[in-house]
C-alpha cells in the first residue's frame, strides 16, 4: 500500500511515501501543509520495523518523527499501526503506538528528531486536545489525566473515573470539556470539567448516561449531542456498536430541540452546527444509511445508502 494525493478532479497525482515496505492511516494537518502517515518495512534479516512519517504537501518531501522499537511492530486496529492527532495549531503531534510498554501515547514537535516525548502508556488510551493546543485530557482504562502540553509537558492525575466510554470531548470555545464520572456502582454521570489556573473543577452534572456513552459538541459549542443505550449488532459478518438513542443538551444544560431513536452507528456535525448526519442501519440488504436531522425544525430525511 502506498499514499498518494489527488486533487478533487483527479489531477496532480502524487505519491508521498518512499519505495519499499507499505503506508497507511494518513492524518491532514489542520491547515493541510502537512500528511502524517504510518509505514512498516522489512529489514534484511525479515524483522518488521514501523514508523511514522510527516511529509510536507508542498514540495512532498517526508522525514521521520517516530521509529518503533524493534519487534514491538502491532496493530491499534485493522490496518492501523498507529493512531495519530495533530494538535489544532497543527505545531505538534500526539499519537498512540504499540511499544514494549503496551500501548503508549507520545507527543511530537515535529522536528527532525524521532525522540518523541513520553506522555503515558498501559493502554486503553483515549484523549483530546483543548481549542488552544495548550491540554489534552486523556482517559486511561477508569482513569483521567490532564496534560499540559507547553509547560514542560506536566501530567496530572485527577479524580474523575469511568470504565466505560473513551473519548473525552472539549467544548470548542473554552476550557471545558465533558467527561463520564462513575457516581456509584451503576451510576454513570456525563459531568462539565473546568479546566482552569487552580487545576479542574467539576462542575454540576448534566445528565445520568450508560456506562459506554459517546457525545460531542457541535462546532459551534450550542448542543452536546450524546449516544447512548448501545448493543452489538452483527453487519456482513463484523461486530459494529449501535446506540439507541441520540439526545441533544443545549449550552444552557437542558434538552435540545430534538432526540433521535435509531441505531445509530457514528454520527457527524455539520461545521456551522445547525445539521447532524448520521450512519445508521438500511432496508436495502447489506446496506447502511446516511441520514440528516437539521435542527432548525428538528427534521429528519434520508441522504442515501451505501456499503463501506
Amino acid at each position: 500500500a502506498r499514499t498518494w494525493t489527488v486533487n478533487p478532479d483527479g489531477s496532480d497525482e502524487r505519491r508521498i511515501s518512499p519505495e519499499g515496505g507499505f503506508s497507511t492511516w494518513p492524518t491532514w494537518s489542520p491547515d493541510a501543509r502537512r500528511l502524517v502517515f504510518s509505514r512498516v518495512v522489512e529489514d534484511d534479516a525479515g524483522d518488521a520495523r514501523s514508523s511514522l512519517l510527516v511529509a510536507s504537501t508542498a514540495d512532498g518531501r517526508t522525514h521521520e518523527i517516530y521509529v518503533g522499537e524493534p519487534g514491538t511492530v502491532g496493530l491499534l486496529a485493522e490496518g492501523v499501526v498507529h493512531y495519530p492527532l495533530w494538535s489544532p495549531d497543527g505545531r505538534r503531534l500526539a499519537f498512540i503506538a504499540v511499544t514494549s510498554r503496551g500501548l503508549t501515547l507520545l507527543l511530537d514537535d515535529l522536528g527532525k528528531s524521532t525522540d518523541s516525548e513520553f506522555v503515558l502508556d498501559q493502554g486503553p488510551l483515549w484523549f483530546s486536545w483543548s481549542p488552544d493546543s495548550r491540554y489534552m485530557m486523556v482517559h486511561r482504562g477508569s482513569d483521567h489525566f490532564l496534560v499540559n502540553a507547553v509547560a514542560g509537558l506536566e501530567v496530572n492525575s485527577l479524580d474523575i473515573h469511568s470504565l466505560g466510554y473513551r473519548v473525552p470531548a472539549w467544548h470548542p470555545r473554552g476550557k471545558k470539556v465533558a467527561v463520564v464520572s462513575q457516581t456509584g456502582p451503576t451510576d454513570h454521570t456525563l459531568v462539565i470539567a473546568d479546566v482552569n489556573a487552580n487545576g479542574v473543577e467539576l462542575e454540576q452534572p448534566i445528565i445520568e448516561v450508560p456506562p459506554d456513552a459517546a457525545f460531542r459538541w457541535s462546532s459551534d459549542g450550542r448542543y452536546l449531542a450524546v449516544a447512548g443505550s448501545s448493543r452489538i449488532l452483527s453487519y456482513l459478518g463484523i461486530s459494529m456498536r449501535a446506540y439507541r438513542s441520540l439526545t441533544l443538551i443545549s449550552d444552557d444544560d437542558t434538552t435540545g430541540p430534538a432526540e433521535v431513536r435509531d441505531n445509530i452507528l457514528a454520527y457527524f456535525w455539520s461545521p456551522d452546527g445547525d445539521k447532524l448526519a448520521y450512519v445508521t442501519l438500511s432496508s436495502v440488504r447489506g446496506a447502511l444509511r446516511w441520514m440528516l436531522l437539521d435542527l432548525s425544525d428538528g427534521s429528519r430525511r434520508p441522504l442515501v445508502d451505501f456499503i463501506p
